[in-house]
């Protein structure tokens, strides 16, 4: 299909970051990119070394390559199928998208993604290469509201800020809802600092001066569908501040709050689950299906994405509850969750904001009913859908592949499992079983998925880029509309 067919009207959205997220046309999403580009090359060149004169030179929609960690890529073909637009890839083209990559995907596994994009290694200095091109600010509202001095307010966002009363700041969403767990309060320093990640918009941040954090005590409550109210304990509190006048910022960067391990409890062979507390004056919700990056206090630049599985925190109704929950497989050939390893109760682990833009519990809650497919680690973010699906009466089927017997920890569904009253249907398929093993056995296949199918259910999935692969490919074999899965990568 042409790029410049001009029956097509691209809608778009707002990314965690502000960027441009477009709806792609049919045919154009993951899953189809995950069957076209598996077992195959789609670069046009495949060479030794890759010099910085040379990457310079494919720099247009028709010959788009890509630096990505010391690797080139050739992402011509790719282009329609980026979540963020051709134009927003295309900033990076004929250059590095290393820093890029890291402000709004670090988490995803790109060597597998574009595996069958690589041209080959980039050899020589990357100050020669040209700097990625500026964000599109394509909002026409938006373009009219931000002063040449870049200078924003919360009108800008459609919001408002006010105060009922001497202890209560009103936050109310003009457009769009605004739900509890889509605000971060961040009252850790001197500051009143607040994140508002709404689902329909991008994240940004309101701070004030002179807050009193004497007292860093607060509740939240849900007024309405777009209102929230924070209200402290101290009349002081909010006694110097002028809530009308925050400065309003973009969130353009990752920030970390550090958290103590509170416990560490063993429940597999490599497997833990760690409770970390929150620190004082942070209500931090990590809504349904998204995820924080997470790294040790002398970690420099090492981290790694984690779901947590703590439902209370997921879908806070009032104030975010302190301790958080993730489960954890330590890799011995893993560098973070080697160090990570070595850590012991008492000890800091610093978590950023939350990632992610999906509103997973709507999508439950119009859904009629839910399959979930998990493989490894892959069960983290499914345990707060399954207890969301729970809480809603969702019928809900979860098939849980791992490798053998060692791994499957089954206290994780303990309370889903002896709820009678819920159709809830539970299985483990393991690929490398014992003699007395009397579950399901082998890998995922299609005659194992299609008695799931058949009601059409909103189907979840996460586990490594293979397992992915191999359902996307089954679903696609069958006719399943794309529309009702959501891939975790």
């Amino acid at each position: 299909m042409s790029l410049t067919v001009p029956e097509i009207k691209l809608t778009t959205a707002k990314t965690e970051y502000g960027r441009n997220k477009v709806l792609l046309r049919p045919g154009k999403g993951l899953m189809d990119w995950i069957r076209i580009s598996t077992n195959t090359t789609l670069a046009t060149q495949k060479l030794s070394a890759v010099t910085a004169d040379e990457l310079i030179k494919h720099n247009k929609v028709d010959d788009c390559w890509i630096l990505l960690f010391g690797n080139v890529y050739d992402v011509t073909k790719y282009l329609e199928y980026h979540p963020g637009g051709i134009p927003e890839l295309m900033r990076a083209a004929g250059t590095d998208a290393s820093d890029l990559f890291n402000q709004y995907h670090a988490w995803v596994n790109y060597q597998n993604m574009l595996k069958a994009c690589i041209v080959g290694p980039f050899r020589g200095s990357s100050s020669k290469l040209p700097r990625a091109k500026d964000a599109i600010l394509d909002n026409p509202s938006l373009k009219s509201t931000v002063p040449a001095a870049n200078i924003l307010t919360m009108d800008s966002f459609a919001l408002c800020a006010s105060k009922p009363d001497s202890k209560t700041v009103r936050i109310r969403s003009n457009v769009g809802k605004l739900f509890v767990e889509n605000l971060i309060v961040d009252v850790t320093s001197k500051l009143l600092r607040f994140v508002i990640r709404r689902y329909d918009s991008e994240a940004i941040c309101l701070v004030w001066d002179n807050f009193d954090w004497s007292n860093r005590n607060f509740l939240i409550k849900q007024c309405s569908p777009a209102i929230v109210e924070i209200q402290f304990e101290s009349e002081k509190s909010l006694e110097s501040i002028n809530i009308t006048d925050p400065h309003v910022s973009k969130i353009e960067n990752q920030k970390y709050h550090s958290f103590e391990i509170q416990s560490i409890s063993h429940v597999t062979h490599n497997a833990y689950v760690y409770t970390l507390k929150a620190p004082e004056g942070l209500h931090m919700p990590i809504p349904i299906g998204h995820h924080c990056l997470m790294r040790l206090p002398n970690g420099l630049d090492l981290y790694r994405p984690f779901t947590p599985i703590s439902y209370k925190n997921s879908v806070c109704e009032e104030l975010c509850p302190a301790e958080y929950k993730f489960f954890i497989k330590i890799y011995s050939e893993g560098k973070f969750t080697r160090d990570l390893s070595t850590a012991i109760e008492r000890d800091t682990i610093e978590l950023s904001e939350p990632i992610g833009r999906k509103n997973i519990k709507r999508l439950i809650e119009i859904c009629s009913n839910i399959l979930l497919l998990a493989a490894g680690t892959g069960i983290t973010p499914m345990i707060n859908i399954m207890e969301h699906g729970r809480k809603l009466r969702k019928s809900t089927k979860l098939l849980w592949f791992n490798r053998s017997q060692k791994d499957i920890i089954e206290e994780l569904f303990d309370e889903a499992k002896t709820d009678e009253s819920w159709n809830f249907e539970f299985e483990h398929i393991l690929s490398n079983f014992e003699e007395n093993w009397e579950g399901k056995r082998g890998r995922v296949k299609r005659e194992l998925l299609e008695k799931f199918l058949v009601k059409q259910p909103l189907i979840f999935i996460c586990g490594p880029i293979g397992f992915n692969e191999n359902v996307i490919s089954i679903l696609n074999e069958v006719g399943i509309d794309s529309t009702n899965v959501i891939v975790f990568q």
